[in-house]
């Protein structure tokens, strides 16, 4: 997967400068160029919705949740959509811990049920949060 600022041809110019031998011929068989980086910020409604609704699923004990957008490493079925949409957003709404890692996508993979039912509740307020045409409070909902 290639970082977001760099391309399939940097890549290849950066390899050939590194390599520096006209004797190799670097030939590419297949490179998908990375995915753009979708809006983030307090002017982007898309991306105040998903962060309010994170607040709203996660904030305990009124101890704030801080949201900062970051990269999603894997390639995602997301790529198939980026001509539909700048806003595409990657966020996994449940907490996963060290043993956990391993066993996603592969031999044993589970969740909790309280990770169900916070993933359904933080699903839910966000279809609910997209009609109010206004973000919400920051208040914490945990009803379905």
């Amino acid at each position: 997967r290639i970082h977001t600022a760099d391309s399939c041809q940097k890549i290849l110019e950066n390899n050939r400068r590194i390599i520096n031998d006209d004797r190799i011929v670097p030939r590419v068989k297949n490179c998908v160029e990375p995915s753009p980086s979708s809006p983030y910020g307090k002017d982007v409604y898309s991306y105040r919705i998903i962060e309010q609704t994170i607040r709203q699923t996660f904030d305990k004990d009124r101890q704030p949740i801080i949201v900062v957008p970051g990269l999603m490493l894997g390639a995602t079925d997301s790529r198939s959509y980026t001509n539909l949409s700048k806003n595409l957003y990657r966020f996994s709404p449940f907490i996963y811990h060290h043993d956990d890692l391993d066993r996603l996508h592969g031999d044993n993979e589970r969740m909790t049920h309280l990770d169900v039912q916070r993933g359904l509740n933080f699903y839910f307020h966000l279809i609910v949060n997209n009609q109010l045409g206004h973000i919400p409070e920051s208040k914490l909902n945990t009803e379905l």
